[in-house]
């Protein structure tokens, strides 16, 4: 019976450490009114998460992509790596990154969800669709999830990213 029971307690610690270890949680970073944060990703990958915005991420990303949720917006300088490609998902759209930095914004209570390209190129897609975007530097594309239109919105004005890069 004893020997039993250290079989069971055995089991049951393994089990409980192998769950922990298979689904790591997810770390929360928020930025607050007038308020940015900056956070460098295990993988090299740079974040500036603008006022008002949420970004959830693992602490350490799975082996086969990186995927990261926002709520809000962020400009993201992406670490290329072709084997692991990353993947930003708001409530209305997904973003695929080629390598590259751009800008996500996404507020819930606006009609309209965004991408802007400094550099590189991204996959933009909403969620349920087939439909999706290419964009490469100084593009901009734009969601209407009112209307379920995405379309690129021309050439972006340098400016558009002067709160993440401090450069008019």
């Amino acid at each position: 019976l004893a020997a039993s029971l250290v079989v069971l307690a055995g089991m049951a610690v393994t089990i409980w450490w192998w769950i922990g270890q298979s689904y790591p949680e997810n770390i929360r970073l928020q930025a607050n009114v007038n308020e940015q944060k900056e956070v460098l990703l295990a993988d090299g990958s740079k974040i500036i998460l603008k006022e008002n915005s949420i970004l959830e991420y693992p602490e350490k990303f799975s082996s086969k992509q990186r995927k990261v949720k926002l709520q809000g917006e962020a400009f993201f300088q992406v670490e290329p790596n072709p084997d692991q490609p990353f993947i930003i998902e708001t409530d209305r759209t997904s973003v695929t990154v080629l390598g590259t930095s751009f800008s996500v914004r996404d507020f819930g209570s606006e009609p309209t969800c965004a991408v802007i390209v400094r550099d590189g190129k991204v996959k933009f897609q909403p969620k349920n669709s087939s439909k999706y975007l290419e964009l490469t530097e100084r593009e901009k594309a734009v969601f209407d999830s009112g209307k379920k239109e995405l379309s690129k919105a021309g050439i972006m004005d340098l400016n558009d990213l002067v709160w993440a890069t401090k450069k008019l």
